[in-house]
This record gives C-alpha cells, structure tokens and sequence, in this order.
C-alpha cells in the first residue's frame, strides 16, 4: 500500500460509501495517468532536441580577448581576423549595439577617412567571416543610418 493512502483513508469520514471513495481514485488515477503522459512527451521532445538549443529571446553574451583576437559566446569560440573582431567588439560594446555610418568610418581607418567602399569591404569580410561560424549575432545596415548587431533569425 501506499504511504499516502492512510492519511488519505483515515481522512475519509466513515459514514462515505465505498463506491464514493472508489471513484475519487479513479479520479486520481486519471490525473496521474494523464501527468505521466505529458511527462513521456516531454522526455520524447527533449530526445528530439539538437545538443544546444538557443532560446529565443534572451541574448547571448559574448566574451572578447584581445591578445588573440578571440570571441567566445556559449561553448563556442572563434579567432576572428582583426578588424573584424575590432567591428564586432565596437557593435557588442555601443549602446543599442548601433554603429553609425560615420563610427565605421573611423573604424575602419583610425588615421585617415575611410571611403563608402573601404567600409563596405570591411562589413563585407566581418560578415563573410561570422557566416563561416556558428556565431550568434549578424550584422544588420540600417540603411542610411549604419549597421547594428543583431540576434541571428531563429536563436
């Protein structure tokens, strides 16, 4: 016998016919029937799962170390060339992760003023580079404004 069904019996008024308390179990048992269905389900949804699941909605931090030029975020980490680990580090640290046309510009040459195809190159290489990865986040051009650091669709 269960634990629970002494205190559950003794609990019953004696003046309770049988058929009463039978059919309160049975509506017990029902209920946990159907809890150990949706706990199967559960178990079968998670075996279906891919070993890492992004959850929507939640931002994934990342994590910058500057003597190698690397980015790590979750399990993952990638050696990323300079300038665009320097690009993704000043999306990642601006506020709104926004980066105006005339940011990138000084970006991309500290020294000198950088032409509208030397920042296209650059955004171009960075976003060749994080598409090679499983990384995250993407480069967004907010169309004549400048560029931002988004979730990747789907993560």
């Amino acid at each position: 016998m269960l634990p629970f069904s002494v205190s559950l019996l003794s609990a019953v008024p004696h003046s309770v016919p049988k058929e009463q308390i039978l059919a309160k179990m049975q509506e017990l048992d029902a209920l946990l029937q159907a809890t150990v269905n949706v706990r199967t389900e559960l178990w079968s949804m998670i075996a279906d799962m891919p070993d890492n699941v992004p959850i929507a909605g939640i931002e994934i931090p990342l994590t910058f170390y500057d003597g190698g030029n690397v980015i790590a975020w979750g399990n993952d980490s990638e050696r990323f060339t300079p300038m665009t680990y320097r690009l993704l580090q000043q999306l990642w640290l601006a506020p709104d992760r926004f980066l105006s046309k005339e940011d990138m510009r000084e970006l991309v040459n500290e020294d000198e003023y950088a032409s509208d195809e030397a920042v296209w190159t650059c955004l171009k290489r960075a976003r060749q580079d994080i598409g090679a990865v499983n990384f995250p986040y993407e480069i967004e051009t907010i169309r004549g404004k400048g560029y931002r650091l988004t979730k990747m669709s789907g993560t």
